[in-house]
């Protein structure tokens, strides 16, 4: 969901934009001020985005505080995605297997 033209703006300094990672901000501002130029460099900062949602709650709103900073949404970017792009349980990776299907090579020659 797009936030409206000015409500990120209105947004106060103290204000968490990524609960996850209890990052606010005055946070952001603040790892722009120290160099940081696109969303994938704040989130290094900051670790805004790297949390259990892997930024699809921060990410629109962080993105667009770092583009008042810098000029422009597209200038700001969008944080890479990241494999898995949505947290999936182990087991849907690993599937069924008996630990007799892994093959054990033979040892090698002394």
């Amino acid at each position: 969901m797009m936030p409206r033209p000015g409500q990120v703006a209105a947004i106060p300094a103290d204000t968490v934009v990524c609960r996850c990672e209890d990052v606010t901000r005055a946070e952001i501002e603040g790892a722009v001020q120290a160099g940081a130029r696109t969303l994938d460099q704040v989130k290094a900062f900051t670790r805004c985005g790297m949390g259990p949602c892997q930024g699809r709650m921060c990410g629109e709103t962080a993105g667009d505080i770092v583009a008042l900073q810098v000029g422009s949404r597209a200038a700001a970017g969008w944080w890479t995605g990241r494999p898995p792009l949505r947290p999936i349980p182990l087991a849907d990776l690993v599937g069924t297997f008996d630990y007799g299907d892994i093959p054990v090579p033979k040892p090698a020659p002394l």
